[in-house]
């Protein structure tokens, strides 16, 4: 068997559970190749010389990020080709998973697993929500590697293991999906830059979408964030927020203590 997971991460948490689940797969001897949706890969190729796929993202408000979106867009139709869906979130995305299932059988994918994953709480700037307490970094990779055991044992079994395709889970993500769609929308707005900023270009590098440029040694938005909260948090000067009367006391700098930001943009194919 050969699986091929297709993930994108804003600011860790997916990537590693991808890369703890791509473990869980080599402990069976099964080759599986992690890649990154900011990297420039033939896609379709990929899947086609794959016995299986996985797909993996964060949920903003029990929706898809925008580089899942254009990963539908460009994938072939295929037959009956066997896929997997896992997401991470905060708290509670009702049906995230269940979407990324729907667009993905759309275009003739078998999905028979979905799994979320609860992780450490990235938006850092909203009184909101950082309430919620960082997770110890012990309990973090246990429950990781426990969930992602049981998602590859189920994959390997070819057994069907679904979350949050119930009524229940959907009426949670329309809750959640209609109020953070019509946020989102004015993004391109909403990031603000204080005078602190020192014109490092750090967060115009890391940018998934190039929302962010320097322009005479002033950073300049564009018209795409995708609000990953990747900026926000690797500030070096913490000079990057959303939140009007609310900066960043603690940004959140991955989901384990070696962890670099670069990790998400690269390929794992050994």
């Amino acid at each position: 068997m050969k699986i091929a997971i297709f993930q994108f991460s804003g600011t860790g948490n997916t990537w590693y559970v991808a890369k703890k689940l791509r473990d869980a797969f080599l402990t069976y001897d099964i080759s599986c190749e992690l890649y990154s949706l900011e990297t420039s890969i033939d896609v379709n190729h990929i899947i086609d010389q794959a016995d299986v796929i996985g797909l993996g993202y964060p949920i903003y408000g029990s929706n898809v990020p925008e580089p899942i979106r254009a990963f539908f867009h460009q994938l072939e139709q295929v037959e009956s080709k066997r896929a997997f869906v896992f997401c991470t979130q905060m708290m509670y995305s009702g049906d995230g998973a269940a979407i990324g299932a729907k667009a993905l059988r759309k275009k003739g994918f078998t999905v028979r697993q979905l799994m979320h994953v609860n992780m450490p709480n990235n938006i850092t700037d909203f009184r909101i929500v950082r309430w919620v307490k960082p997770t110890n970094a012990m309990r973090l990779t246990k429950r990781v590697t426990r969930k992602t055991k049981r998602l590859s044992e189920a994959v390997v079994q070819n057994r069907r293991k679904r979350k949050g395709e119930g009524i229940g889970s959907l009426l949670l993500g329309l809750l959640q999906r209609i109020p953070v769609k019509l946020f989102a929308s004015k993004a391109s707005n909403l990031i603000r830059v204080d005078a602190t900023c020192t014109a490092c270009g750090l967060c115009v590098r890391l940018c998934p979408s190039h929302h962010l440029t320097l322009h005479d040694k002033q950073l300049r938005m564009g018209n795409n964030c995708y609000l990953c909260y990747r900026c926000i948090n690797h500030c070096p000067v913490q000079a990057l927020h959303v939140a009007k009367r609310t900066r960043v006391k603690r940004p959140y700098l991955g989901p384990v203590h070696d962890f670099t930001i670069e990790a998400v943009r690269r390929n794992l194919t050994k």
